[in-house]
């Protein structure tokens, strides 16, 4: 094997034309940055992808922090048969190449369409109980908490409870739960499994639980 050429400093390295570094075996397909060039309104930017398993939609939300946007966007691809790239899908598992070019688009947020939820629900430590349902894309986490109760799988008062969403790696309490289902870049159609935890009510003790079916 051709040995690589010494590095002499890191501005010598990037001057370095990097058809030759992949010839010389310095750079590898393994080892190259991955990253993907997103458009936005004429305007282009490198996001970095950082590992084939991040989420499409964390990649997404890197987009929207570099062009400075707000509100529910997504992915699309430029070439070819334009197609939507599903939010919470794993890169490896788009069968996009490394380096391609997508398009951000914006998704509509108030009328954007139904999400499908998949919540596994666990109270003070109990084991998670899990329903499924369909939401808005405009829905807040909070207001997904709270359907969790007309679900049967919470107890009443479910956001005096000290609700914590999580949502793939990304945990959501507080203020966090004001943001919608397409503020994380699930745009109708799309569907998403969190994991709610509840503790006990902010004021003291629990009263006695009853099922909305009880309650009528």
């Amino acid at each position: 094997l051709k040995p690589c050429p010494k590095k002499k400093s890191p501005r010598a390295v990037e001057a370095l034309d990097q058809k030759r570094l992949f010839s010389d075996g310095c750079i590898t397909s393994a080892t190259a940055p991955m990253s993907v060039t997103v458009t936005h309104q004429g305007r282009r930017a490198k996001i970095a992808l950082g590992s084939a398993h991040v989420a499409v939609r964390e990649v997404v939300a890197r987009a929207k922090a570099h062009f400075g946007l707000e509100g529910s966007f997504g992915l699309r691809t430029t070439r070819g048969r334009r197609a939507d790239v599903p939010d919470a899908t794993a890169w490896a598992h788009t069968g996009l190449s490394n380096n391609c070019e997508l398009e951000l688009v914006r998704r509509a947020a108030g009328g954007g369409g139904a999400v499908r939820v998949a919540a596994a629900v666990s109270h003070m430590g109990s084991a998670p109980r899990t329903v499924s349902f369909a939401v808005d894309a405009g829905t807040s986490l909070a207001a997904v908490v709270e359907r969790l109760v007309a679900e049967g799988a919470a107890p009443p008062d479910p956001l005096r409870r000290a609700p914590t969403v999580r949502v793939m790696r990304d945990r959501f309490a507080g203020e966090d739960l004001g943001r919608t289902l397409g503020d994380l870049g699930y745009g109708g159609g799309a569907a998403v499994r969190l994991h709610v935890e509840l503790g006990a009510l902010a004021d003291g003790a629990a009263p006695p639980e009853k099922r909305p079916r009880d309650e009528a």
